[in-house]
């Protein structure tokens, strides 16, 4: 492979990375930014218009595929024949960060059913293309009523729960940053989000 000309994110080419022109975890940054939170940016701002409410549909998928992902990352292991889990522990270790750094109600993310939020909400948009219904709901909160947390409970309708998407892509952001200080001071972080880092992009460490 040509590494000089072929490019993993932006400015950024392969050769870069095995030179060590630029930080893997700068690389990473770069392409969240350019892969997830501009295009959930635009979905965001097109959704405010009127008639384009149904927008969030799409941003709620994009910003939801971001904790499969980050749970790899976190785990150092393939979501492979896994994904529950792995979606499970990217998304539990962002509530913990919401709730412990962040100011919002442990209660509110400690009573979320994981499992039932994979299966209806991440399962429902990845493999169907809308949220599922079994016991809870979920629904996406046009009025977004609650400007802090990320999921709430729904005070009109009793077992079902609302999704602010606006604050969710705010707080994503933010968390990756958070995410990455702590690979700068945490060994294991580090290896772990290298390990992977390699495998998904197939950079050949020798």
């Amino acid at each position: 492979m040509k590494e000089r000309l072929i490019y993993i994110t932006e400015n950024v080419t392969f050769r870069d990375i095995k030179q060590n022109n630029i930080t893997k975890s700068e690389v990473y940054k770069r392409q969240i930014n350019n892969w997830y939170i501009k295009p959930a940016r635009i979905l965001m701002d097109h959704s405010k218009l009127m008639d384009n409410y149904e927008l969030e549909i799409a941003l709620l998928t994009l910003l939801i595929t971001f904790f499969e992902a980050h749970g790899q990352y976190l785990l150092g292991v393939s979501s492979e024949r896994d994904s529950k889990r792995v979606f499970k522990y990217g998304f539990r270790s962002f509530l913990e960060y919401l709730s412990s750094l962040k100011g919002h109600k442990k209660d509110y993310y400690d009573r979320l059913d994981l499992d039932q939020f994979y299966k209806q909400v991440r399962c429902g948009l990845v493999h169907n293309g809308y949220i599922t219904t079994n016991g809870t709901s979920y629904f996406i909160d046009r009025y977004k009523t609650d400007t802090l947390h990320v999921i709430y409970p729904n005070i009109w309708i009793r077992d079902s729960v609302l999704i602010n998407t606006f604050n969710m892509l705010e707080e994503i952001n933010s968390y990756i940053n958070y995410y990455l200080d702590q690979v700068l001071l945490d060994n294991h972080k580090k290896e772990n989000f290298e390990k992977m880092f390699d495998l998904f992009f197939n950079i050949d460490t020798n």
